[in-house]
């Protein structure tokens, strides 16, 4: 019963969906713009393709907030297994082996409670003791990003709506996020909504409200209306 697809920016799948009469949106993974090529960029997509009949709605990056965390934490991730391997490579004195076990038991314990900053400093003494350097990246810097990305997705809806008042943006969030970020990129969309998935029961753990089953979809629904009031 469904009649919205996604699709990729091109005719082929265009055309397809408006032969079975079906609407479809198209995710634009360049909505973020920081420079004048990506403006560039952006501006051509959307007037290749915004008098397509088939299309309705311009979509924002995928979950483009939750990632601002989530794709720092998997580099983060990949950087503690390399951390890991080393540790486990290192043949040190006893001082020095006593004061790694002291600081991978805190770099562990700060880790695992979400404690980012004294995590990175048990990091960095760890890295000093087994003679690697500094991180290059600190994953509780991440909030830095929230912001950048605002205005890099402010200035392309800018484009989008120049171009084309006729169509929507959509934001697509992850069940996650404070209701404060929310609201900021909430302002920039005209329809918003999240991908929570409760089926099958009890298995799926990415909702961060206490509800995790059915129920759980009309509590989003809700906080999707709270963060983007008025809009759809």
């Amino acid at each position: 019963g469904f009649n919205l697809i996604r699709v990729g920016a091109d005719r082929e799948s265009l055309d397809r969906a408006a032969k079975n009469g079906l609407n479809a949106w198209i995710p634009l993974g360049a909505l973020p713009v920081s420079d004048e090529r990506g403006a560039a960029r952006l501006t051509e997509t959307v007037n290749a393709w915004k008098s397509h009949p088939a299309l309705s709605i311009w979509e924002a990056p995928d979950e483009a907030l939750w990632n601002e965390w989530w794709e720092r934490v998997n580099r983060a991730d990949a950087r503690n297994v390399k951390l890991n391997d080393a540790i486990q490579a290192f043949q040190g004195n006893d001082e020095q082996m006593q004061s790694l076990q002291i600081e991978r038991q805190k770099w562990n314990r700060y880790r695992g409670s979400a404690r980012y900053e004294l995590a990175e400093d048990s990091e960095g003494k760890i890295r000093e003791i087994i003679g690697l350097p500094p991180a290059e990246e600190r994953l509780s810097d991440w909030r830095k990003g929230v912001a950048a990305t605002l205005e890099n997705l402010k200035r392309g809806c800018e484009i989008v709506r120049e171009n084309d008042p006729d169509h929507i943006v959509w934001f697509n969030h992850a069940p996650r996020n404070s209701m404060s970020d929310l609201i900021q990129y909430g302002m920039l969309a005209d329809a918003v909504g999240c991908d929570i998935y409760p089926v099958p029961f009890g298995l799926v753990g990415h909702s961060d409200l206490s509800e995790k089953n059915l129920p759980s979809v009309g509590r989003f629904t809700e906080r999707m209306a709270q963060s983007a009031s008025g809009k759809p």
